[in-house]
Order: structure tokens, then sequence, then C-alpha cells
């Protein structure tokens, strides 16, 4: 979640958090890019270095017109040029849905299901009910 907080421009171009957690950033972002890639591991982390250099010392014109980018459009013109490493990781992580929506639903039909009245069911069996009504 950091990580992709830290890669969207417009929360990167704040830097507030660059000066305490910068080398954390920079681990997270190396750990990713193992688990994605590991031939461009050592890149990443040396573009995760010179993104967050640059992230830090940004002219106030430059941060309002990251201000009004989404990180997609960023990594897609500009990430992609400047950063081609970190984008192969940085790409999926900025799109990625956050929301936990599908757990409550899940959670909903699980208490409907499973309530004081039909409470002899196996696990088991509220289980294959629940994912039964999901798909």
């Amino acid at each position: 979640m950091g990580l992709a907080f830290l890669l969207t421009p417009k929360h990167a171009a704040d830097g507030f958090y660059f000066e305490e957690n910068k080398l954390d950033f920079i681990a997270a972002a190396y750990d990713q890019a193992i688990k994605v890639n590991p031939e461009i591991a050592d890149n990443v982390h040396l573009q995760m270095i010179e993104f967050t250099g640059e992230m830090a010392t940004l002219t106030q014109k430059r941060k309002d017109t990251l201000f009004k980018m989404s990180a997609k459009n960023y990594w897609n013109i500009i990430g992609r040029e400047k950063y081609p490493a970190l984008a192969q990781i940085a790409k999926p992580i900025t799109e990625m849905i956050c929301t936990s929506a599908a757990a409550e639903r899940t959670w909903s039909t699980f208490g409907f299901i499973h309530s004081r009245l039909r409470n002899r069911l196996t696990n088991e069996r509220v289980k294959k009910l629940v994912f039964f009504i999901h798909k």
C-alpha cells in the first residue's frame, strides 16, 4: 500500500514522507521487483533512488502538473521513458483497485445463510452455499 502511495506522482510530489521512510520505500520496491522479475531488481533499486530524489526536488510548476496527472498516465507517458524498470512494477501496483466491497458482500451473504435459525449447518456446507451464490 505504501509503495503504491509513493509511486503515485501526486502523492510523491508532496515529498513529506521521503526523509523518514525513503529507505523503506526503496527496499519495498526492490523486494517487489524480485517477486515480479528478478532480472530488473537492481535497475529498479537504482531508478527508485533516482525517482525519490527527483520527486523531492521538484519545482512548484512541475508539482502542479503532477497533481493533475493520474498515476496511470504518468507511468505510461513519463515514467516509461525515464524509469523503464521501475515502470514495470509501478504500473500494476498503481492500477490495483483497493476496496473491501467484495469481502463485505461475501460476509453479508454468509450472515444471511448462517443465521440463528440455520446454525446447524457445517462450515463446509455454508462455504459451498456462499460461493455458489456469488458465482
